[in-house]
């Protein structure tokens, strides 16, 4: 955010819904290249995450029906021995 008029309200706002920095006009120019590269670091970021996800997604629609099940067992936190006394299996 690049503002002429700073308030400590609207700025917390800002922060809490994404914005990398508060920059109070007049400001300096290293001030804002420093922001500028914190927001493309982070887009590039999200951008790793949400390959990183697609891929997971991936993975997991090769897996069997069954194993898929195991593995929504696992991401619950259950052990091994409880996942495989509800699932039958020994």
């Amino acid at each position: 955010i690049l503002t002429g008029h700073a308030d400590v309200s609207i700025a917390v706002q800002a922060m809490k819904t994404g914005a990398v920095d508060f920059i109070e006009k007049p400001f300096e120019k290293a001030v804002l290249l420093s922001a500028i590269e914190r927001a493309f670091a982070r887009l590039a970021h999200a951008d790793a995450a949400a390959r990183s996800s697609e891929a997971a997604k991936l993975w997991v629609a090769r897996l069997t029906p069954r194993e898929q099940e195991v593995l929504e067992r696992l991401a619950q936190g259950l052990p091994n021995k409880t996942i495989a006394y509800d699932l039958g299996i020994s």
